[in-house]
């Protein structure tokens, strides 16, 4: 008799510990919870700064490939551009007697 009483007075303080454990868990579950999702946006943040920089990184390349163009344009364009400044030199300088 004396283990049957024994028995149902552990048996009444674990169900009333029981909410207090259910609560515990409860709040060590959102916790957990929290930090995941606390995890997921920073990496999500960290996955977005890194494309950020790659997008900058194309829009320079873009930038770049533009200028090179347009330089290798211009170089195309300089060997007659010096020419005609040649021409105009022996111009000046073949009817520069004329001003005098």
């Amino acid at each position: 008799m004396t283990n049957i009483t024994q028995t149902q007075k552990l048996l009444v303080a674990k169900k009333e510990a029981t909410p207090d454990l259910r609560a515990r868990l409860n709040e060590a579950t959102a916790r957990y919870q929290e930090a995941t999702k606390a995890r997921e946006q920073k990496k999500r943040a960290d996955d977005l700064k890194k494309e950020l920089a790659w997008a900058h990184v194309a829009g320079k390349e873009d930038e770049l490939s533009k200028k090179m163009e347009e330089t290798a344009k211009l170089a195309r364009r300089l060997p007659k551009i010096e020419e005609n400044v040649k021409g105009a030199e022996v111009f000046v300088s073949r009817n520069a007697w004329r001003t005098c």
